[in-house]
């Protein structure tokens, strides 16, 4: 699925969260090559900056790339049946 996005005119990009937390750089590189920016080595290690962070999520930047918690979700998999038909849509 590709749009425009109404701000500022960029092709939406589908990422996948998972492709991101097992290949974060070749991912981030798409990411950043899709925006127009330049690849930098720091973006691997965002959360070693001490810069002020303004979101609630502030202490799980601080850890990195997280990759524990990716199959979770299968606990609750019998519960949600049909479910994933409708998030898969027509």
């Amino acid at each position: 699925m590709r749009r425009t996005t109404h701000c500022w005119n960029i092709a939406e990009l589908d990422l996948n969260y998972e492709a991101l937390t097992e290949n974060q750089e070749e991912e981030s590189r798409k990411l950043l090559g899709h925006i127009g920016l330049d690849w930098e080595e720091r973006c691997l290690e965002f959360h070693k900056f001490g810069r002020a962070i303004q979101t609630a999520f502030a202490t799980q930047v601080r850890q990195g790339m997280y990759q524990g918690s990716l199959d979770d979700w299968r606990k609750y998999e019998k519960h949600l049946g049909s479910m994933f038909e409708f998030l898969r849509g027509p």
